[in-house]
């Protein structure tokens, strides 16, 4: 049940950023060890930074996950995130020019504004519920005490126009 738990948490929270195979994924759920190697990223996982740029490429070396079973509520889960590989360019469609690509992000950032204030209305209507799974008490508890480490970042970027410092990050 708890492998189920883990699993599920991990590809909801992470499924945005990365190939998550089953093959990569080593649990020892039971000692609070989760290990996933070799993550390829996804061209979406900048997207919610809502940065010009795309991914073109990447890698996420190694993902260690820690959780303290026995003090959820007094210790944070652990992640620990090593040797990340980015390859990142301009996020321009094609034939599209830095004029239409500035029309097309502000028309997406007025229907994120959208898409915010309709998931707000929604999620004050989700609240009442009082009655919540096991798994979702856990998966809480679990999510409300996280602690980010990331280490060894490397990133490479390039843009099709010669701009000094036009893909720094």
């Amino acid at each position: 049940m708890l492998e189920e738990v883990v699993t599920k948490l991990l590809v909801k929270h992470l499924g945005n950023f990365v190939e998550i195979n089953a093959e990569n994924l080593r649990l020892s759920v039971w000692k609070g060890n989760v290990t996933l190697r070799s993550l390829t990223l996804k061209s979406t996982a900048l997207d919610g930074l809502h940065l010009p740029l795309a991914v073109r490429g990447g890698m996420l070396g190694k993902l260690d996950l820690n959780i303290p079973w026995k003090s959820l509520s007094s210790k944070p889960t652990q992640v620990v995130i090593q040797d990340v590989f980015v390859l990142a360019g301009p996020a321009l469609e094609e034939n599209e020019t830095p004029e239409e690509a500035i029309k097309r992000r502000q028309k997406d950032k007025l229907k994120r504004l959208e898409e915010a204030e309709e998931k707000r209305h929604g999620s004050q209507h989700e609240d009442d519920r009082a009655e919540r799974t096991f798994a979702a008490r856990l998966a809480e508890k679990i999510v409300a005490n996280l602690q980010f480490s990331i280490r060894d970042v490397y990133r490479i970027c390039f843009t099709l126009i010669d701009i000094p410092g036009s893909c720094a990050l």
